[in-house]
């Protein structure tokens, strides 16, 4: 999840912002890296891939609306001649755009799995949870900093 749905860095209540449209990404992502195993049609692919896309670009643009607001946000709050309600309509245009995104990427999720068949959707957790348990041994054998083990 470390490339998409973070670094705009807003501040007010910037952190973790991405995580669901990151992991509706990770989600398509996931079932075109695996769609032999899974078993997607030609449709499927074509349409998934439609999908990221408009996601995608729904993601950049939203990402940057918000960075900008934050931006003015700032300016405005540092500025103490400004008035409370410029202030508390930036505030809201910030978030209207944060709400927007996130709706955005559960509404996009729910498409992306009901596209699939319920077999599919077998098959992706499947694969999921064998990449998740290979994911967790490769961070036991180096050190995963978010378990706590490691080097001391």
């Amino acid at each position: 999840y470390s490339r998409e749905g973070h670094g705009y860095g807003g501040g007010m209540g910037g952190h973790g912002m991405g995580m669901m449209h990151s992991s509706t990404g990770h989600l398509i992502r996931h079932l075109l890296k695996h769609e032999k195993d899974i078993g997607l049609t030609e449709e499927q692919v074509t349409k998934l891939k439609a999908m990221q896309l408009d996601l995608d670009k729904l993601r950049i643009k939203s990402e940057a609306d918000i960075q900008v607001a934050e931006r003015e946000l700032k300016a405005l709050v540092e500025d103490e001649k400004s008035d409370l309600g410029a202030i508390e309509a930036k505030l809201k245009q910030s978030e209207d755009s944060q709400v927007a995104l996130r709706l955005a990427s559960i509404k996009t999720r729910r498409e992306v799995l009901a596209l699939l068949t319920p077999e599919q959707r077998g098959k992706e957790k499947a694969e999921h949870e064998k990449m998740m348990q290979e994911h967790r041994a490769k961070g036991r054998e180096h050190g995963d900093p978010h378990k706590g083990g490691g080097a001391k």
